[in-house]
């Protein structure tokens, strides 16, 4: 169960990070990066003027994607409060009703909420982040029909270590 509840993560973390900057409008649809064309995404701004951040994204794989080596079915949705790493942020993972990992039927919440970011003020970026990492109700139907279940709290260290001096 764990290890589903991850590629979900990482399918969606490409989209929630790679598409940071707002160079494309709400409710456009854009190719998922690396899945040869095959997932449609929808990207949904904010309405801040002062900071706007891409709130919500929906992946749609359709009736199969291969990614990473994993097929994707059916469609995922990414909403978030803020920016990944701004602080308090709230990233929630809903898989749809129709949502499948190697014909595994996931369903549940993931919730990512962005505990602290360590910013090198010099040059703008993130150099150590910590999330809180919350499953609730997950659930993983095989396709004999066995259910795993699954809740999960923890929390996971992010870290840039370079050996840059321009850092």
């Amino acid at each position: 169960a764990e290890s589903l509840f991850n590629e979900v993560f990482n399918a969606s973390s490409n989209e929630s990070g790679a598409r940071e900057e707002p160079s494309l409008k709400t409710g456009s649809v854009a190719e998922l990066m690396d899945t040869s064309e095959c997932a449609t995404v929808q990207l949904f701004w904010s309405n801040d003027t002062s900071d706007s951040y891409l709130e919500k994204i929906i992946i749609d794989y359709g009736t199969g994607c291969t990614y990473n080596g994993r097929t994707f079915e059916g469609t995922l949705t990414i909403t978030k409060t803020g920016r990944y790493f701004q602080v308090n942020t709230t990233t929630t993972l809903q898989p749809g009703n129709d949502f499948y990992i190697d014909g595994y039927k996931v369903e549940g919440t993931k919730t990512i909420t962005t505990s602290t970011a360590d910013w090198f003020p010099s040059v703008g970026i993130v150099v150590k982040a910590v999330f809180d990492i919350n499953v609730a109700n997950g659930k993983i139907t095989t396709s004999d029909g066995d259910i795993l279940t699954w809740e999960s709290d923890g929390t996971h260290t992010w870290t840039v270590e370079t050996t840059s001096t321009y850092i």
